[in-house]
This record gives structure tokens, C-alpha cells and sequence, in this order.
């Protein structure tokens, strides 16, 4: 038997994840030479889609079901900002040779999908397993 805190406890830990992977993000380019900007909205759009996956678990944790919604929100938005392209970031590589690359940054990117596919299935899980 599962417990209706199944949902929003899984929800809690993909929304924390999301906000992990937007922080790594952050500190992997950091040495970007232009559009550093892009890399700070990605991390912003990040800490939104994770603080909603976050405050939809605490009030599905309170027996709140529309709390549920809220994750599931988050992590639809959070899926569709990972095909909205925003701009291109320019990395300098120094080798033995000087390499310019253009990077394409997406609105939201994170590197194993888990995160979000965790924000969904809580967000479900709660919504459609019933509290005593």
C-alpha cells in the first residue's frame, strides 16, 4: 500500500534536484566570455520551476491535493523550456590553439531528465492516490 505522502515527498526531492542542476549549471559557466546573462535567466527559471515544485509538495504534504497541481504545472512548464531557445553563449577553449565555440542555450536544460520526470510523478502520485 502506498501513502499519500508518497507523491509529494517524491515531488520535493525532484524539485530540489532541479534546483541542483541549475546551480551546477551556473558554476559550469561561469568563465563564459559573452551572454553570461543567459546562463543567470536559466538559473532564475530554474529556482521559479523548482521553488513551485517545492511549495506544491509542502502543501500536498498538508493534505492540500491542489498543491499537487502546482508541481505538475512546474514540471510542464519546466518541459517546455527545455525546447525554447534563448540565446548563444561564446566559450573561448585554450589549448595549443585558441577555439571559439557557440553554445545555444534553452530556457530550462538539465542533464538526465530525472529530475523533472520525479516533478511529474509526484505530482500524479498525489493527485491520484487518495489520504485516510
Amino acid at each position: 500500500m502506498v501513502s499519500a505522502r508518497t507523491g509529494p515527498v517524491i515531488s520535493i526531492f525532484g524539485s530540489i534536484l532541479v534546483i541542483c542542476f541549475g546551480y551546477f549549471y551556473l558554476r559550469a559557466y561561469r568563465n563564459v566570455q559573452s551572454g553570461i546573462e543567459l546562463i543567470y535567466i536559466r538559473f532564475a527559471f530554474a529556482l521559479m520551476v523548482g521553488g513551485a515544485g517545492i511549495i506544491g509538495g509542502i502543501l500536498g504534504l498538508r493534505g492540500m491535493r491542489f498543491g499537487n497541481i502546482y508541481t505538475l504545472i512546474g514540471c510542464e512548464i519546466a518541459i517546455i523550456g527545455i525546447f525554447v531557445p534563448i540565446g548563444t553563449i561564446v566559450v573561448v577553449i585554450i589549448n595549443l590553439s585558441i577555439h571559439i565555440v557557440y553554445l545555444p542555450v534553452t530556457l530550462f536544460s538539465t542533464w538526465i531528465y530525472i529530475d523533472v520526470i520525479l516533478m511529474g510523478l509526484g505530482g500524479l502520485l498525489g493527485l491520484l492516490i487518495r489520504g485516510e
